[in-house]
């Protein structure tokens, strides 16, 4: 067992099984006697409690409610902290000195560094150590901002490669998949801002010019692509789904409006380009979704898809056309959409 998704996702299929195995006889009668239903049994009941043990997995319905509501009350938790962190900087900061500022900062994310540690070593689940985790990334954002305005530092994209190492490290180190995407997002700003700044440009332009995030969303999806396991299992999701969502905000965005693009193309030419590479994309992504069973990927691509089919219908047709014929060829065009995956949907089904 590679690790506590694949626990749980053991637990889910046995459950399922049982369902299935009891609608069965109820449809067909006796499908298996005592005797195999009996050892069947035995033996997934021992399976399950060694996968509690081990893993703390939900094996009932309850139990799985139970744990989505952890999940939720720990984000919520630790969303809450994080807030009144920002709110007591904001209200007894500038009464206190430039030493005591420091070392409470320093000391406040060193307390939540050792509070993760602690709670990772006393609970398999891992909802209270995230808390701290989070709340401990918070912290370290606030050092690095109130730091820069108390030695009155120049804003840089630098202070995120140091939120992106330091999410990275605990994301890694535990196995927290929202600090994950944390450190993605501040990695992605930083290749952005540096990007810019190496093309002559102020780094805080990639708020309003996105082509600089297509590297690092490029890197996190071919990161997507590297088998994880253990600690880190999960965290393929992640990179896929954040690396394909920036890659397609950049693509449909431009492929909408060239404005702003560093292409020396003209609006039409940068329009043109990016629906090109925006349509090649969303293939690929549906392509690779069906091969390696991937649905958020196949569904990421065909939505993708879809608004590139709209902002081409919408260039070609809205002007002159219509309004009704307009939304008639809307839907024709969804219907053959459908089509299309149906029929992989068929082959793919065929191949298994």
């Amino acid at each position: 067992m590679a690790g506590r998704g694949d626990a749980q996702a053991r637990a889910d299929r046995i459950e399922v099984f049982r369902e299935e195995l009891a609608q069965l006889e109820q449809e067909l009668g006796g499908v298996l006697d005592d005797a195999q239903r009996a050892r069947i049994a035995a033996h997934h009941d021992a399976l399950l409690a060694d996968l509690e043990r081990q893993f703390d997995v939900a094996t009932t319905t309850s139990g799985r409610q139970l744990a989505l509501g952890l999940r939720l009350a720990s984000f919520l938790g630790a969303l809450a902290l994080c807030i009144a962190v920002v709110l007591f900087v904001n209200r007894f900061w500038g009464a206190l000195g430039t030493g005591t500022q420091v070392g409470l900062l320093t000391a406040g994310t060193l307390a939540m560094l050792g509070l993760t540690e602690f709670a990772a070593r006393r609970e398999k689940t891992l909802y209270f150590a995230g808390l701290a985790a989070l709340v401990a990334f918070a912290l370290f954002a606030t050092d690095v901002s109130t730091l820069g305005t108390i030695f009155n530092l120049v804003p840089s994209q630098h202070a995120f490669l140091f939120l992106a190492a330091f999410g990275g490290a605990l994301a890694h180190g535990y196995g927290f998949r929202m600090l994950l995407l944390a450190a993605l997002i501040s990695g992605a700003l930083w290749v952005a801002g540096t990007l810019l700044t190496l093309g002559g440009s102020y780094w805080s332009d990639l708020f309003y010019r996105h082509e600089p995030l297509l590297p690092a969303a490029v890197a996190a999806i071919a990161l997507g692509f590297i088998p994880m396991a253990g600690a880190r299992e999960g965290f393929g999701i992640v990179y896929r789904m954040f690396g394909f969502l920036v890659f397609f905000w950049v693509v449909l965005f431009y492929a909408g409006t060239g404005t702003g693009s560093v292409l020396p193309l003209g609006e039409d030419g940068v329009e043109i380009v990016y629906q090109v590479l925006g349509f090649a994309a969303a293939a690929l992504a549906i392509w690779a979704g069906i091969r390696r069973q991937w649905n958020h990927v196949t569904y990421t691509g065909v939505t993708a898809f879809v608004i590139l089919l709209c902002i081409k219908a919408m260039d070609w047709w809205w002007d002159w056309m219509p309004r009704w014929l307009f939304f008639l060829v809307l839907g024709g065009m969804a219907l053959a959409v459908m089509v299309v995956l149906k029929r992989l949907q068929a082959r793919s089904g065929g191949a298994r």
